[in-house]
């Protein structure tokens, strides 16, 4: 691959001088196309002889991304490119978003397309609450969308048309409702009822434990004490237990012959054995 539309946003955070090794994908096969790309085609990279390697097509209100090679490395090297796992993960980004937001924020206004939308069809958007509102229909280019221009009520809203498709969006609470406040003891309590719940502050948590009695004798004694125990009795079974920790004197099993026949056995009466020769 040669040319790459940098300025796309699938390939904008690829174009790394330094890591990025696209431009280095090399090709052994590739796809020859009989016509040329539609109009509503957007070209993403190039192989040397101007054949298309990446080519985005609009569908509905999403888009299809069409790679000129094989999903391994039969074609080209472009899996074995530190760059594979970072497009990858473009790629799926990218795809899953389909260039229309789906969730927005409570108080902020909603504008999504409209696929497949024929003229004079109505429209209605259906709320949380079940109360059901009329969107701004806009046009932008061919294509038809619909605009709110705020939502009061987080939830999924549900996009009902005429021509019995639809789909859906969510509303989320946005972070100012969402601040942590302090709750009142008596609806704390309420929550925990049948269970018996006390409430305390910092003061009377303080006094309850500078009130408590401290323990006269520590812990650690006690465990370093149960400790030596069990090693004492671990020597003394293993001795008990175990010959070969404690083998038994036995006698010589040695023949007693030649060099190792005792000294006492040739000795004459009254010649000591330990007695010089003269």
């Amino acid at each position: 691959m040669v040319r790459f539309r940098w300025t796309h946003p699938l390939l904008a955070p690829l174009d790394d001088p330094i890591y990025g090794d696209l431009t280095q994908t090399r090709a052994q096969r590739y796809a020859a196309f009989a016509t040329a790309v539609g109009a509503k085609d957007n070209v993403l990279a190039y192989f040397p002889d101007d054949v298309p390697a990446l080519i985005e097509h609009p569908l509905g209100a999403g888009r299809v991304l069409v790679f000129n090679t094989s999903a391994n490395d039969a074609w080209s090297d472009l899996p074995r490119k530190k760059s594979y796992v970072p497009l990858l993960d473009r790629v799926i980004s990218y795809l899953s978003a389909g260039g229309v937001q789906r969730r927005f924020t409570v108080g902020e206004p909603v504008t999504l397309p409209l696929p497949n939308h024929a003229s004079g069809e109505s429209v209605e958007i259906v709320a949380p609450d079940g109360t059901r509102r009329t969107p701004r229909l806009l046009t932008a280019g061919e294509q038809t969308l619909l605009h709110l221009e705020t939502i009061s009520e987080a939830g999924v809203y549900s996009v009902e048309l005429s021509g019995g498709k639809g789909f859906t969006f969510v509303a989320n609470t946005s972070r100012v409702q969402s601040r942590l406040v302090p709750m009142e003891s008596k609806t704390l309590h309420e929550w925990w009822v049948p269970a018996v719940a006390e409430t305390l502050n910092e003061e009377a948590i303080t006094e309850r434990l500078s009130g408590a009695p401290e323990s006269s004798w520590p812990l650690w004694p006690a465990f370093v004490l149960f400790a030596a125990l069990l090693f004492l009795a671990e020597t003394i079974c293993v001795a008990v237990l175990c010959p070969r920790a404690a083998p038994a004197l036995v006698g010589s099993v040695v023949p007693h012959r030649g060099l190792l026949r005792p000294l006492n056995e040739n000795t004459p009466a009254g010649v000591s054995a330990n007695a010089e020769p003269s």
